[in-house]
């Protein structure tokens, strides 16, 4: 990092409240959406353990509600204050029956009927059982006001202490805590600061996380092209929406970022994620960010949803500081790519040091 870059300041930003990170929600710069309402944020929680029907028990103890079943693998608690929370196993194989296809493989009748009727609850069993080893479970939250976030820490303890298994348990769980932020608004400029933010945050974001190496060897959250962050962070970069969207689809055709704006543009434009987006039936178009980064370390006593979501508001804090973001992209900018992306080291370990002058760094 260039002088200029260790000595500049960040001067919106203000320091969290001592402990802060790990005990409270902070809330980002902006609460409101494009609507003047109260912004919302999702969560989807990874995790082994209780099984399927425990789960929602779990769920139903800290939110009420109650439970509806949707095939062997997949459950909903409804009726809540907040909506519907989705409990099921992480896999489109098992929820829509796709493990009929091995049988047939293998040389079973491919009568439907035939092959619904030698599947039951025994077979389930032992294939569910199977899954449940290298399969996640999940629970997908409803839009939760994000003034109201302080009930997911009591349902991550009680994931805890029924035995739920995270993301280091095993080298093959690669579990993650995936956050949907609603964005506060549809504009360019906007939307463009908060990926820069990231992109300027994210080595050090990987590294206060402690981010998974087993997770970060999966395709799942592959790093942005460094040819794509060098024209995002050019302040000179000013697209349009549909240049915005062009870019970013043609250097990133695939939801596996790990800030992924693939349901965000298709949100504002569907036919376009739809054509050049792989997998592009699983997008969810939504106006949110999908930040899916980190761990989800529900066994950890140590760890907290509240300090992920925190290092998030971090990013959306830096995004809303203009004088500091243009200085850290010019920075950025000033260090030349090297083999073996030495480069990204020294920028880390400036970053961490700014982090640290703002009050953001580890306890």
């Amino acid at each position: 990092m260039t002088g200029e870059a260790h000595t500049t300041s960040w001067p919106t930003l203000s320091p969290p409240a001592a402990g802060a990170r790990h005990q409270r929600f902070l809330l980002p710069s902006r609460t409101k959406n494009h609507e003047s309402k109260v912004r919302h944020v999702g969560f989807e929680l990874e995790f082994s353990g209780p099984s399927l029907d425990e789960v929602s028990n779990i769920v139903m103890a800290e939110f009420g509600g109650r439970v509806e079943t949707y095939g062997r693998f997949e459950q909903r608690v409804v009726d809540t204050d907040w909506g519907s929370f989705r409990v099921k196993v992480d896999s489109t194989v098992l929820r829509d029956a796709r493990y009929l296809d091995l049988l047939w493989s293998l040389g079973i009748e491919r009568d439907k009927s035939a092959v619904t009727r030698m599947m039951d609850s025994a077979l389930e069993d032992v294939i569910e059982g199977i899954a449940s080893q290298f399969v996640p479970y999940e629970i997908v939250t409803p839009p939760i006001p994000i003034d109201r976030l302080a009930p997911l820490e009591s349902l991550r303890n009680r994931l805890m202490r029924r035995h739920g298994q995270g993301t280091r348990t095993a080298i093959h769980h690669a579990f993650g805590l995936h956050i949907n932020p609603e964005v506060p608004s549809l504009v360019v400029g906007d939307l463009l600061n908060h990926l820069r933010a990231f992109l300027l945050l994210y080595d050090w974001l990987v590294e206060a996380g402690q981010v998974d190496f087993t997770r970060r060897l999966t395709p799942n959250i592959e790093d942005f092209p460094e040819v794509y962050r060098r024209l995002v962070l050019d302040p000179s970069y000013d697209p349009v929406c549909s240049r915005f969207l062009d870019d970013y689809l043609v250097a990133n055709p695939t939801r596996n970022r790990p800030l992924d704006l693939t349901p965000l543009f298709a949100h504002v434009n569907k036919e376009k994620v739809d054509r050049r987006v792989q997998d592009a039936h699983l997008v969810s178009p939504r106006p949110t960010f999908h930040y899916r980064l980190p761990n989800c370390q529900v066994d950890v006593s140590r760890w907290s949803i509240a300090e992920e979501w925190n290092r998030w508001v971090l990013v959306e804090r830096l995004a809303n500081a203009p004088q500091a973001l243009e200085r850290l992209m010019l920075a950025y900018l000033h260090l030349s790519p090297t083999p073996m992306n030495l480069h990204r080291r020294h920028w880390l370990d400036g970053m961490s040091g700014w982090v640290e002058e703002a009050g953001w760094g580890g306890e």
